[in-house]
């Protein structure tokens, strides 16, 4: 039977290995991705025994070494490190394997009894994940003691209440008010994305604040344009007084000038300025001035006029007592302009195509002043093809270029209004060929109302309340002597709207921006949207008066 046995046994070790050999083979040539472990969410820290004394007083002008646990990469160190006071000259930052060495330059002088604290940002990142180092701060003072108060704020957009990142909040020790134009502050902090900054290791005194966007990098209010935000008073900072502000950031008003002229046509001179232009005046020079018609459109005034002689003439431009220039106009034929040059439509295409309320308005905007219209020459039909007579139509007395139709008719229909050639005629006597324009009238039903409330408002103030669609002003009322403004804005199309509310302190009927010579705030600005408005309904909505940041 042992015979028997192991002639059984033996041809069966060869199938065994050959199948053992199979399953390595398989396992070769499937392979299977080793799990590495967890993610590493660690961010690299300073070891430090190895690293510069944080903490020092005393200090003395030395290399700082930060020695971390892991290898680290170092960016971005222009955005990232702040060093506050800051320094005269840039000091070198390097990085050799997990050491980072700041060395101050050669011309360097430290403040006597000053508290420096160096904050690196993102600017330190572990090498593996990318993780940055947290809320790495150096600090040291070079007088006995370390200084310990803050000041911490927020700082926004004086119209839009965003807030302003990237903004530096300065604190100086010199409390004159030249001193942001001509010094570097003592003290300094960034904001982040939400506009908030933090400033540590602030000692006691009396300090001026000022906020600025830095364009030129130089902690210092030398260029116009440059945003800025201030304090209403000097900031006191002791023990369990410590400053939270809360600024409202602007550009400063910078003089009016006139960069640009053009005049390339008879009869419209374009004026370009270096800003939205507001108030300002445009007269001949001459006792008997010809007409003459200006319009201010962001920064530039158009001026239109008429005269019979071909001289050339005078324009002078005057804003209060702050802006005054003169302008030759070289004289172009007039009669070759009118015998060339038909009055031209320039009314934008989605007004075109709006759909009116009835007793609405349809409106047309030409490019020149309008000067008479023959209503024998405009024709109305419905979509029946019969004629409509239930309409007036008049040119606007406040911008001659513009032409409106008030309409009468019964809604839920399509009308075409036609102007024959001679329909209008402008300043020049030139008119129109012939202009089409489709209108279509809905119901009640296809248009909502707005009832609008404002409340706690100052009644000795006086407000701007503007209704905003989309980019254009719908509604402008200046309200005075009210402490709750009502009102109902009756067949409004669909769609998202806006109030938006200024305090008009100095009563002119427009936003001024702030003034830091003459320590004035920008006027306070409330934006506030609306619940969207739908087809056929009443949107009831109230606005309280929080203007933005005060």
């Amino acid at each position: 039977m042992g015979y028997q046995s192991a002639l059984t046994v033996r041809p069966l070790l060869p199938l065994f290995w050959g199948i053992v050999l199979l399953l390595v083979l398989h396992a070769c040539a499937n392979p299977i991705t080793p799990d590495g472990g967890p993610r590493d969410t660690q961010p690299p820290r300073v070891d430090t025994t190895l690293s510069t004394p944080n903490f020092q007083v005393n200090f003395e002008k030395q290399p700082i070494e930060l020695t971390f646990d892991e290898w680290v990469t170092l960016s971005d160190v222009f955005n990232q490190v702040l060093i506050s006071p800051p320094l005269e000259f840039d000091p070198d930052i390097s990085l050799k394997k997990r050491t980072l060495t700041i060395t101050f330059d050669e011309r360097e002088e430290l403040r006597e009894s000053a508290t420096y604290s160096i904050q690196f940002g993102e600017a330190i990142k572990d090498l593996n994940e990318g993780n940055p180092a947290d809320d790495l701060r150096f600090v040291f003072s070079t007088g006995p003691v370390l200084d310990s108060l803050r000041v911490r704020g927020i700082l926004t957009d004086a119209q839009t209440g965003a807030p302003v990142e990237d903004a530096l909040f300065l604190l100086y020790e010199n409390t004159a008010d030249s001193v942001v134009r001509t010094e570097r502050p003592f003290y300094f902090g960034k904001t982040g994305p939400e506009g908030r900054f933090l400033i540590k290791n602030v000692k006691e005194g009396l300090f001026k604040g000022f906020a600025l966007v830095d364009q030129n990098l130089n902690y210092r209010y030398d260029q116009q344009g440059e945003i800025i935000g201030f304090p209403d008073s000097l900031l006191i900072l002791a023990p369990g007084n410590e400053p939270n502000l809360n600024l409202r950031m602007f550009t400063e008003e910078t003089p009016l000038s006139l960069d640009r002229t053009v005049h390339d046509a008879f009869g419209l001179i374009r004026l370009g300025f270096n800003q939205p232009v507001y108030s300002v005046a445009v007269n001949r020079l001459e006792a008997e001035p010809d007409t003459l018609l200006p319009f201010l459109e962001g920064d530039t005034v158009r001026v239109y006029y008429d005269q019979a002689t071909d001289a050339n003439w005078d324009v002078i431009l005057t804003r209060d007592t702050s802006f005054r220039d003169t302008v030759r106009i070289n004289a172009i034929d007039r009669a070759q302009f009118t015998s060339n040059s038909n009055l031209q439509e320039t009314t934008r295409r989605e007004q075109r195509g709006q759909r009116i309320a009835s007793r609405g308005l349809v409106q047309w905007m030409f490019d020149r002043p309008i000067a008479s219209l023959d209503t024998s020459r405009i024709d109305v039909e419905n979509d029946s093809a019969e004629i409509v007579d239930r309409w007036l139509i008049g040119i606007d007395s406040l911008d001659p270029r513009k032409v409106a139709m008030q309409v009468n008719w019964p809604g839920g229909r399509s009308y075409s209004v036609t102007m024959l050639p001679g329909a209008l005629t402008d300043w020049y006597g030139r008119t129109t060929d012939t202009l089409r324009r489709s209108v279509s009238v809905g119901t009640a039903e296809d248009f909502g109302n707005i009832l609008l409330t404002v409340d706690a408002l100052d009644s000795t103030q006086q407000y701007i309340m503007e209704l905003i669609q989309g980019e254009q002003v719908v509604v402008r009322e200046i309200i005075r002597g009210q402490s709750t403004f009502n009102a109902n804005y009756e067949n409004r199309p669909p769609g998202n709207y806006t109030v938006r509310l200024v305090e008009d302190r100095n009563r002119n009927s427009r936003w001024d921006t702030g003034s830091y010579p003459s320590r004035r705030q920008p006027e306070p600005i409330q934006t506030r949207g609306l619940e969207q408005l739908r087809a056929n309904w009443d949107l009831e909505a109230t606005v309280s008066w929080t203007p933005n940041n005060e």
